[in-house]
């Protein structure tokens, strides 16, 4: 049988013992949770990031695409302005009065009547 001082010595050695791994433990937790904290808040950055980024690829597509739309309108205004004014010499100098039948199709289309 152990005696009483070493037992009580012992007991509270074991004590110790525990509780110093107990804290132990808690700063190891603490640690884990603190990590895990980080990792969570870095990827919620970085979907928000790709998110914020994503939005701006979109955006600079689709101002892009206004652009191209835009040209091409300008160019098919342009060449439509063009091609009522070689219709308007045309017809000057067949010396008829440029820009009478513009709403009439041209001839030889379907639909004609000879």
């Amino acid at each position: 049988m152990i005696p009483q001082r070493e037992a009580v010595k012992l007991a509270k050695s074991a004590r110790s013992t525990r509780m110093i791994n107990r804290e132990k433990e808690d700063e190891l937790d603490d640690k884990e949770l603190s990590l895990l904290g980080q990792v969570i808040t870095n990827y919620y950055e970085r979907a928000a990031t790709a998110e914020k980024n994503r939005h701006e690829e979109q955006m600079a597509l689709f101002e892009f695409i206004k652009s191209a739309n835009a040209a091409r309108h300008r160019r098919q205004e342009k060449a439509q302005n063009l091609e009522e004014k070689i219709i308007d010499m045309e017809m000057a100098a067949m010396g008829m009065e440029p820009g009478v039948c513009r709403s009439a199709p041209p001839s030889g289309t379907v639909g004609d009547n000879p």
